[in-house]
């Protein structure tokens, strides 16, 4: 998201095999509910193991590349929130 953030319009296709990673270890069941509409299908998700809390973000994330605005992705401007990112690396 760094490359989108710096006006780039392409992402590496690592970030795109990790981002896919993280997808396919999505776990939960298809259920169907009773709406005011009448009836739904929803995906229940499951988090069995700490890195399942990432498939949100995964999501999120392939969400953006597959459907956003990206030239509306923004460098952070608040200096503890990229040094917090930077350590994380």
């Amino acid at each position: 998201m760094q490359r989108l953030a710096a006006g780039r319009t392409t992402v590496p296709q690592v970030a795109l095999d990790s981002i896919n990673d993280v997808l396919r270890t999505r776990a939960g069941d298809l259920e169907i509910v009773r709406t005011n509409a009448g009836y739904e299908m929803r995906f229940r998700r499951l988090f069995r193991e700490p890195a399942h809390l990432l498939v949100p973000i995964a999501e999120s994330a392939a969400d953006l590349l597959s459907t956003g605005d990206l030239a509306l992705v923004r460098k952070c401007q608040n200096r503890s929130i990229r040094r917090l990112a930077r350590a994380a690396q």
